[in-house]
């Protein structure tokens, strides 16, 4: 497995979380942010919403960082964070959904704020 991702993102984060609890072997290809290699050509053709992360496994090529997490479940049997009763799994879709729609803009907020523009930055 090839994970696209930087240590920036929130939502590589993610990803790389899961994979390393897992114990799942993949090699991480950084793509500099800062530098604009999320625009590049060479990474428009894996991603064309330059956005990180992308998970390549075989022929397989998924975008967005939830999707990526309930393919890994479902791919390499790991039921206990994402299971297979319907009532269950929607508890855990729930939470995924919020933590992408509710969470993940105030961090990124924050961390733009704090970590990037600093000075410049929002009070």
């Amino acid at each position: 497995m090839k994970l696209y991702s930087n240590p920036y993102s929130q939502h590589s984060r993610r990803v790389v979380s899961l994979l390393e609890i897992a114990g799942l072997s993949y090699q991480t290809i950084t793509v500099d942010l800062a530098a604009g290699a999320h625009r590049a050509p060479e990474f428009l053709a894996v991603n064309p919403n330059h956005q990180v992360p992308v998970l390549i496994d075989g022929p397989v090529k998924i975008f967005e960082s939830n999707a990526i997490l309930r393919y890994l479940c479902q791919q390499y049997g790991l039921s206990d964070w994402y299971p297979a009763e319907p009532g269950k799994r929607a508890l855990v879709d729930q939470w995924l959904d919020w933590n992408q729609c509710r969470f993940s803009p105030v961090v990124m907020d924050i961390v733009l704020n704090q970590v990037f523009l600093k000075e410049n930055g929002d009070a």
